[in-house]
């Protein structure tokens, strides 16, 4: 087949959507199939079979900016002919959406709004365009199918934008196991040295590359109820929050001495290898990838009901799951309990069990057959 996929930034260089845009692609043309990517940026290495293209956008990320994309994507695309035209971000000349990021209407009902956010919302034109955008998306006659990467989210962009239950087909990410698997246990003692933790230290890991969304002020709220319980307990955070808002957070909390902030890492798996268990809990999120990821490297995970990931969470055995961000207490009480040791050790060899299904080859088998059915509606239709 020729596919187009497409995403605003095709790099191997963050998580989430980028990372899989590029993981997806490469299994395709592992495959045989032809790839084209249409982005803004582009700078993962390119592999036989994977064909680049440069969509134009404006050079400063205006409210502007993510229509132009979808655009100026839109022109290109037009121009040839593809089997399979997959959008990775919101585009609305598309065969097929798949719904990575959070879906804009929810976030909007989910966020903590800062006074000015509640102020400048109703005409905020950043909010506007991208709500014109994602309505657009989802109301597009060329649109086939939806791949929602949740059940959560399946039934969100069913109750925000009417899509039929059958259109969307939920398809989970998969995990590279070569990469994220126990063995990574084995950076444990250079990195906590690197970080000056003490072995005999419990580790809750938290990575994110947006603090606010993913709830680390309610790990600091929570581990200042936990300052006189849990001496041993340390914080590492990795990713590119603003560190020293937290930072003055976690100081005023009496904490400051319990949280390492390692910003960003191109070998997070080392950072899963140093901890003890992941905490993640998140205000919204279909389904991030570090989910599957703690779990393939055997750390427990205490996540939220808003997180596509707690699908996979079974209460007291690889993990917990909470009502919501701002259930600060309950948090504490969980990330209390993962302290102990013998727990964790328990937890810890059911939460590698729990993914080992989730491959990246089972992945690209789902999204190909999806594709397959979708080339030959789109046959039937033309003959």
């Amino acid at each position: 087949m020729k596919i187009a996929l497409v995403r605003k930034d095709y790099t191997d260089k963050k998580g989430g959507a980028e990372n899989y845009a590029v993981t997806l692609s490469r299994q395709l043309a592992r495959l045989g199939h032809e790839v084209h990517i249409f982005a803004a940026t582009a700078d993962a290495p390119i592999r036989e079979r994977i064909f680049t293209h440069i969509v134009p956008v404006p050079l400063v990320k205006t409210f502007a900016y993510h229509t132009a994309f979808a655009r100026n994507c839109e022109k290109i695309l037009r121009a040839e002919k593809f089997d399979i035209i997959n959008g990775l971000s919101r585009i609305c000349y598309e065969d097929i959406y798949r719904s990575g990021d959070p879906l804009f209407a929810h976030w909007l009902k989910s966020h903590k709004p800062s006074i000015l956010d509640r102020l400048l919302g109703a005409v905020n034109p950043k909010e506007k365009a991208l709500l014109s955008l994602e309505k657009k998306v989802f109301t597009s006659a060329m649109l086939r199918r939806v791949i929602a990467i949740s059940n959560l989210d399946k039934s969100l962009i069913s109750r925000y934008y009417g899509l039929p239950q059958e259109k969307i087909r939920v398809i989970y990410n998969g995990v590279d196991f070569e990469r994220f698997n126990p063995g990574v246990r084995r950076f444990r003692e250079e990195v906590r040295r690197q970080l000056g933790i003490p072995e005999d230290s419990v580790v809750a890991l938290f990575v994110a590359l947006d603090f606010k969304r993913k709830g680390f002020d309610s790990i600091l709220n929570s581990l200042a109820l936990l300052k006189d319980k849990c001496e041993n307990l340390i914080c590492v955070a990795v990713g590119d929050g603003k560190s020293s808002k937290y930072q003055a957070q976690s100081e005023r909390c009496g904490i400051a001495r319990k949280i390492v902030f390692a910003g960003t890492s191109a070998n997070v798996e080392q950072f899963y290898g140093a901890a003890d268990f992941f905490v993640f809990p998140t205000l919204y999120d279909p389904f991030a990838n570090v989910h599957l990821e703690a779990l393939a490297c055997g750390l427990p995970v205490i996540t939220t009901s808003q997180a596509g990931g707690a699908e996979l969470i079974r209460n007291s055995e690889n993990g917990f799951v909470i009502p919501s961000s701002d259930n600060v207490k309950e948090l504490s009480e969980k990330i209390a309990i993962l302290t102990d040791s013998a727990v964790r050790e328990k937890m810890s060899r059911s939460a590698a069990e729990s993914v080992k299904e989730f491959t990246l080859e089972k992945n690209v088998r789902s999204v190909l057959q999806l594709y397959e059915e979708v080339l030959e509606e789109k046959r039937c239709q033309t003959d």
